[in-house]
């Protein structure tokens, strides 16, 4: 794994993380205080279990330009199909300092995913970025396809391991969201989650046709003075952008939720440099299987939150199959926090027991 001991995402610099609980910034050696996962090389060949190394596969050369990170969990089993998160970096950073801020290794290790860390191409300033939208963060006009270049890294992951093509999920901070939102834009008939931190979707709502449907989650700071909470003209980013209620408000028209954004269980602690659980829990009602869409409004926060360890396993809490959610609800009935984690439950006459 590589070495970085600052961050820069949306043009601000951060040169540490000690905000976090449980620990301060990075270490040069990119550690999270966890024993990290396997990360292998983009051009090894899987392995089968029982005959040993499989053909190498055949690299897309959008791929063999841009290499990419993949963890490995130490329990992958090439007989199960397993669920991948590709993890999108904000301007500036690295799929590796994204998932080392957000504490991704150690949950993806203990939930058994398998995690891709991919870069964005260079600017003229030095600055790794995304050809996301209008907005942001393509300000030198280089141009480039991104969506497909990702698609390939995607499809890449499939060639050589056992993905779960249900559970294909993306995950963003601020340049990297607003790449999420587009990835779910143009090809959300093969992803089945967006989670986009301090991102935006497209001001022009007909540049989205949004192909089947995609759950998606908003998490923004009501304080954010980068990428703004309320949207608005240009200000720091390359062009206007809608707010973070307007783009939960596209995602939930294209997947046709029929009912209102509204307060949805009891707010979160995410936040470890807030007092108190700050996060307002928000989703629109009567969406349908697959179309699942929440904001998660952090008060006070700001573009770059003070990530504890709840973040990373409540943003993969989210992110299982809705209707393995809409099961537990059949079953059990809805708890006073859902849609937190899903879990399982029993009943005993009118008691209910949820577990993990």
């Amino acid at each position: 794994m590589g070495s970085r001991a600052r961050v820069l995402v949306g043009a601000v610099l951060v040169s540490a993380l000690a905000g976090c609980a449980g620990g301060g910034p990075p270490d040069r050696a990119g550690s999270t205080g966890a024993a990290p996962i396997p990360s292998v090389p983009t051009s090894a060949a899987p392995t089968d279990a029982a005959s040993g190394p499989a053909s190498p596969a055949r690299t897309d050369p959008l791929v063999a330009q841009r290499p990419y990170e993949l963890d490995v969990p130490a329990g992958y089993d090439p007989t199960v199909p397993t669920p991948l998160l590709l993890v999108l970096h904000g301007y500036g950073a690295s799929g590796q300092v994204q998932a080392t801020y957000w504490r991704l290794g150690p949950t993806a290790e203990r939930e058994g995913f398998l995690l891709a860390r991919p870069d964005g191409r260079t600017d003229s300033h030095g600055k790794r970025f995304w050809n996301a939208t209008d907005a942001c963060c393509d300000a030198d006009g280089i141009g480039g396809d991104d969506v497909a270049y990702l698609m390939a890294v995607i499809d890449d992951v499939r060639t050589r391991y056992h993905v779960d093509d249900r559970r294909i999920y993306v995950a963003g901070h601020s340049n990297g969201g607003f790449m999420a939102h587009r990835l779910a834009c143009e090809h959300g008939d093969r992803i089945a989650a967006v989670v986009s931190l301090v991102g935006a979707t497209w001001i022009d709502r007909a540049r989205c046709p949004a192909p089947g449907r995609t759950s998606v989650l908003q998490v923004h700071g009501d304080r954010d003075n980068v990428v703004r909470y309320a949207g608005g003209d240009r200000g720091d980013l390359v062009a206007s952008y809608p707010s973070a209620t307007e783009t939960v408000a596209t995602w939930a028209a294209a997947n046709g939720c029929r009912g209102r954004l509204e307060r949805s269980g009891a707010p979160l602690d995410i936040d470890a440099g807030i007092a108190g659980s700050e996060t307002r829990v928000e989703a629109y009602a009567a969406c349908p299987a697959g179309g699942a869409v929440e904001l998660w409004t952090i008060e006070r926060g700001r573009h770059i939150p003070a990530f504890g360890t709840a973040w990373s396993p409540a943003l993969w809490s989210w992110l299982p199959p809705p209707q393995a959610v809409a099961a537990i609800v059949r079953a059990c009935g809805s708890p006073a926090w859902f849609p937190r984690p899903p879990r399982c439950c029993s009943r005993s006459g009118s008691a209910t027991t949820w577990s993990r």
